[in-house]
């Protein structure tokens, strides 16, 4: 190669360095995230394309393919729905039976760049029926319905809820955060699981990810399984942890091998501490 060509192949990777550079700048000061459609998303749609009230429900259904969820307290005791899109193909929002059924799916996705749809519930707080949640990509962000069930599909995306009464969820990606719940059941590939205190059974199994739970009082045998994980919790009551690690080590501080309420821990590669 003559040293013209060397000249213009350096300033060529020169330019494509400081372009990347730039783009990786934007993409985290803008907090953009991909939404699993090949495309990303910068901040959220405030294009409302559609809003209803109900004063009774029953059970709620909500179903999207790439949306933010969030549910907050109602502050009149009102059931109100809104929906934002800058692009969506469907939408639906409608009471059968006393159930409340939401749907938001979006187009399909040509551009590079795009703001994220989402969806905004407001329930009153002492809600003490089911949301049914099934969700391809999105973050679900809830207030405290300790009365409330909550059943969860999710592909890609954080769940992080207040407080509820129970909650089972199944995700691929995402962590898992919750507050308060008296049972929590469910199962996540990639993703860490934190809890704050949980008040009667529960059953999880991660792939790759770390388990932390700050208080557990049992009233049920309870179940923990990680492949690639650490398993931390805080504060137990008086009940039996038979934990086991292949890879890790295992470290139980208090111990009742004549409870009778037991929890398994079993970790394949992580270490286990129960205090």
């Amino acid at each position: 190669m003559n040293k013209g060509l060397k000249i213009i192949s350096i300033v060529l990777l020169s330019i494509v360095v400081i372009i990347l550079s730039i783009f990786l700048t934007i993409l985290i000061k803008k907090d953009f995230k991909f939404n699993g459609h090949f495309s990303l998303i910068s901040g959220q749609s405030n294009k409302l394309i559609d809003s209803k009230e109900f004063e009774k429900v029953k059970d709620i259904y909500i179903s999207s393919d790439v949306a933010d969820i969030y549910i907050n307290e109602s502050e009149d005791n009102i059931f109100k729905v809104e929906l934002y899109s800058d692009k969506a193909k469907t939408h639906k929002i409608e009471l059968s039976d006393e159930d409340l059924k939401i749907e938001l799916e979006e187009k399909e996705h040509n551009t590079f760049f795009g703001k994220g749809s989402k969806i905004i519930l407001y329930v009153p707080s002492d809600f003490s029926n089911t949301f049914n949640i099934k969700n391809n990509s999105g973050d679900l962000k809830t207030d405290s319905y300790k009365n409330a069930k909550f059943v969860i599909d999710v592909t890609t995306g954080d769940i992080k809820i207040n407080k509820a009464n129970s909650i089972k969820f199944s995700t691929t990606t995402g962590d898992i955060n919750t507050n308060e719940v008296n049972d929590i059941k469910g199962k996540c590939t990639t993703g860490d699981i934190e809890v704050g205190t949980v008040n009667n059974s529960l059953k999880l199994k991660v792939t790759t990810g770390d388990i932390k739970i700050n208080s557990i009082k049992l009233k049920e045998n309870s179940k923990i399984e990680t492949t690639t994980g650490d398993v931390r919790i805080n504060n137990i009551n008086d009940i039996y942890v038979n934990a086991k690690a292949k890879i890790g080590d295992v470290n139980i501080n208090k111990n009742n091998r004549f409870a009778k309420t037991t929890l398994s821990i079993k970790s394949t590669t992580g270490d286990i501490k129960v205090d």
